[in-house]
């Protein structure tokens, strides 16, 4: 019982910290059937796209994810 215990602990340990180290971007664009857009925050706050969108985050490097699950194709400039 208690090596089950013990394995059970290391399993949860190790999903919690993939969970918790697993790479986000810092703002995903979610373009919803109809066109309707909003912009979701790496904190998960979510917004209506508006003209313009900032992209904060750590180090030199930035990740936008952009998800279209419209029918019609959409551009993305930067």
């Amino acid at each position: 019982m208690t090596r089950l215990l013990a394995v059970g602990a290391v399993v949860l340990l190790t999903v919690l910290a993939a969970w918790w180290l697993w790479p986000r971007p810092d703002v995903e664009i979610r373009v919803a059937r109809g066109g309707i857009a909003t912009v979701i925050d790496h904190l998960g706050r979510r917004s209506a796209l508006g003209d313009t969108v900032f992209v904060g985050g750590g180090g030199s490097k930035r990740t936008v994810r952009v998800v279209n699950e419209d029918t019609t194709t959409h551009q993305l400039a930067m």
